[in-house]
């Protein structure tokens, strides 16, 4: 069984009122830049002001050119999650479905919003036998509420 409770607000208000209620479905990249000046027309504050901060930051980011190796493997994902806060945004399997709907809605702020955030311990090798890697995002095979969470 599985039950949703998606992020329906930003900075406390309704994610209606402030943009997503004035766009047609689908939107161009122009339309979509210029609700998120709308909805952050004061900027960022708080979480949002520092991860928007660290991801401008990151040295993946800053040194692009010279850190990407063209037609090599590297094991860049765990460094990424090593890079942040350690946690890994995954998808229950049970919300796949209405994930994909709210995409082809084009409601991408509330199909993010389901989004589960697993703080790694050491590695992802305990995890990997219930995540498929091959999505993006990362699907997990495990229960999940509202009210508990995803249970590992």
């Amino acid at each position: 069984m599985c039950w949703l409770a998606a992020r329906s607000s930003v900075q406390g208000q309704p994610i209606h009122s402030r943009a997503a209620s004035t766009l047609a479905n689908p939107i161009s990249e122009g339309d979509l830049v210029d609700a998120a000046d709308r909805v952050y027309e004061t900027g960022f504050t708080g979480d949002d002001d520092r991860a928007f901060r660290e991801g401008l930051e990151h040295p993946d980011i800053v040194a692009f050119e010279r850190r990407l190796l063209a037609g090599a493997h590297q094991g860049w994902v765990e460094h990424v999650i090593e890079g942040t806060d350690g946690t890994v945004e995954l998808l229950p399997t049970c919300l796949r479905e209405e994930y994909e709907f709210r995409k082809k809605k084009g409601l991408w702020i509330e199909a993010n919003a389901m989004l589960v955030g697993v703080r790694r311990v050491q590695s992802l090798a305990w995890l990997r036998p219930k995540l498929n890697m091959s999505d993006d995002p990362w699907l997990i095979d495990c229960p999940y509420t509202a009210e508990r969470g995803l249970e590992l």
